[in-house]
């Protein structure tokens, strides 16, 4: 599979994040504050007879950071089906807009930056379809709970995603430069132009990043998985 193809959604979106982010290139040397406050979940243990009570900030057109795991941290899906996510986002993006400012995928979890349109906070009807899309196009050879399995779901997916509001040009800058430093961070790479699965190519095309950026101690000392 074309792994480029995986992310090249981001490419209609790059001008707008361009005119945010600021036209200069992606700078260094911000202030660290913690990233995960506020960020709106109640980390419930999902059980079977007892939903998690999930509280998610509602922001009309928003911009948000989140990140997604798989249930089997050792599995190799996301990669393994880039094409497979590649589509589903297409389709969640035609059903339901919004602008991907910055992505990235590794084997087990993704992260991501959106921005929805004015007037529409509902990003967990997005991620739900994404996940419950995906799902379908992968062959069933997980194993399941005998929860998962009573309520006929499969057992791809963490049931609870992280999400953060961005708060401001610098949270923005930030969380974007995490996206794309997370390949290094996990050791996959040493050099992020030899990661495929990332939106860090179209900044370099756009020339917000030079090809050899690598990030600064603010970023790789966040903590955000």
């Amino acid at each position: 599979a074309d792994a480029s193809s995986a992310t090249e959604a981001v490419d209609t979106n790059l001008m707008a994040v361009t005119q945010r982010v600021g036209t200069r290139k992606i700078a260094s040397g911000v202030t660290c504050y913690d990233t995960l406050a506020g960020r709106g979940v109640l980390a419930s243990r999902p059980l079977c007879k007892l939903m998690p009570n999930y509280i998610r900030a509602f922001v009309p057109g928003g911009t948000f950071f989140f990140t997604l795991n798989l249930l089997e941290r050792r599995r190799r899906l996301l990669t393994n089906h880039s094409d497979d996510l590649r589509i589903v986002f297409a389709d969640a993006r035609r059903r339901r807009p919004f602008t991907i400012d910055a992505i990235f995928v590794l084997p087990d979890h993704l992260h991501s930056v959106w921005t929805l349109p004015v007037g529409d906070g509902d990003f967990s009807t997005r991620w739900h379809d994404i996940k419950a899309w995906f799902s379908a196009r992968i062959p069933k050879h997980e194993r399941l709970s005998s929860c998962r399995a009573r309520k006929g779901e499969r057992g791809i997916w963490q049931r609870r995603f992280w999400e953060h509001r961005i708060r401001d040009e610098d949270d923005l800058r930030r969380h974007i430069d995490y996206v794309h430093y997370n390949p290094i961070k996990h050791g996959h790479v040493s050099r992020l132009v030899d990661w495929p699965y990332s939106s860090f190519h179209r900044y370099v095309k756009a020339e917000l990043y030079p090809p050899h950026w690598a990030a600064d101690d603010v970023v790789k000392e966040l903590a955000l998985e």
